[in-house]
């Protein structure tokens, strides 16, 4: 765990993100987004109704990305288990002991729960995010830092100033490391991938 965890990490720091089409956390926003421009203005409205919208998409949204989560790593499980053996059948004619091909199914492996791992947290593109909003702000491009706030958090920056920019890329900022960084590592010490 502690091989995988530090890889991850370098990664982070060294490595761009994976591409955002196969991004679980976009593919998550992308859902998100999706379910909410369905709900009717009335469920707005209505407190019990808002409350029980809110915990139902809630509820689905942990399913769906724990059960997609289960399934890859069921499926790398599986490649892993099954396929040396299959590999040494398929190769019959072919294969030589000499082949590796247990050591390289075993990189395999590990590749793909270094990328599960590492699409839980982006602690560089958020000190990239600030570190970028803190140039708009110092030259002045206010336009180009609401335009940087609108992704990091979902207040509507069009009337903001310079001090509240800040204001709102700190606080953003906060909440994302809890939630984009401490949160997945801690539950990945707790529990493996």
């Amino acid at each position: 765990k502690a091989k995988l965890l530090l890889a991850a990490v370098a990664w982070d720091r060294y490595l761009r993100e994976p591409p955002l089409k196969i991004h679980p956390v976009c593919i998550a926003g992308s859902m998100i987004s999706a379910c909410l421009a369905r709900i009717p203005d009335r469920v707005y409205n209505n407190p019990f109704l808002g409350f029980t919208c809110g915990l139902l998409l809630l509820l689905s949204m942990v399913l769906i990305m724990t059960v997609g989560a289960w399934i890859f790593m069921e499926c790398n499980n599986v490649i892993s288990l099954y396929g040396p053996p299959y590999a040494r059948e398929y190769l019959s004619g072919y294969y030589h002991p000499s082949m590796m091909i247990e050591p390289a199914l075993h990189l395999l492996t590990w590749i793909m729960k270094l990328l599960l791992l590492k699409s839980t947290f982006s602690l560089q593109l958020l000190c990239t995010l600030a570190l970028q909003m803190a140039k708009f702000i110092e030259r002045d491009q206010i336009d180009d830092a609401r335009a940087q706030l609108s992704w990091l958090c979902s207040r509507d920056p069009s009337k903001l100033g310079p001090s509240d920019l800040a204001g709102g890329t700190l606080e953003s900022l906060s909440e994302n490391l809890s939630d984009g960084f401490v949160a997945p590592l801690f539950w990945y010490v707790i529990f493996g991938p």
